[in-house]
């Protein structure tokens, strides 16, 4: 008979084991599989938040950025996001492919048009409107981050406009 208990009491005992063992399982596998929110700043022009600022934001920023285009434009560079990586809350990671004609022209190459880099651009949110930024110039990290500023609307709305009107005017001189 006390046999008979005690086989009950380790039975009822690995049943409740399993039972937390399975318990514990399916939220861990919950955890898991519930998906993770992700940081993407959005797309526009961003400037430096300096004095220049409002000035720089009106001539299209420091960099305009669409990665709904997967593009990255710069003074005279225009860059392919090859790639999207995500490091940790808040923080991107972008693999590049740009053209930059100034740089082909300084390192001395003969065909400077056919010439592509492949580059690096890190982003973290500083906050709602903030970035950190950090580019490699010909595959090196050489400057420090810096930060860059989602331009006014009101810019934003001229860059968008200016585009629009370059789309269209591209359409009209097109051959037919």
């Amino acid at each position: 008979m006390v046999h008979g208990v005690a086989s009950s009491v380790v039975s009822a005992s690995i049943a409740a084991a399993f039972c937390f063992l399975g318990s514990a399982l399916a939220q861990g596998q919950d955890i898991l599989q519930r998906p993770t929110e992700t940081w993407r700043p959005p797309d526009g022009t961003y400037a430096a938040p300096d004095n220049n600022f409002d000035e720089v934001c009106g001539e299209f920023g420091d960099f305009i950025l669409e990665l709904s285009k997967k593009a990255i434009l710069s003074n005279e560079r225009i860059c392919k996001i090859a790639k999207l990586t995500d490091t940790a809350p808040g923080a991107i990671r972008l693999s590049l492919i740009c053209d930059d004609y100034n740089l082909a022209i300084s390192l001395g190459d003969p065909h400077p048009y056919e010439r592509k880099f492949r580059e690096v651009m890190l982003l973290k949110r500083i906050d709602t409107n903030t970035l950190s930024v950090r580019k490699t110039l010909y595959g090196k990290f050489t400057a420090p981050a810096w930060q860059a500023l989602y331009c006014p609307e009101e810019k934003q709305r001229w860059y968008r406009d200016a585009r629009e009107r370059a789309k269209s005017e591209a359409r009209k001189a097109a051959p037919r």
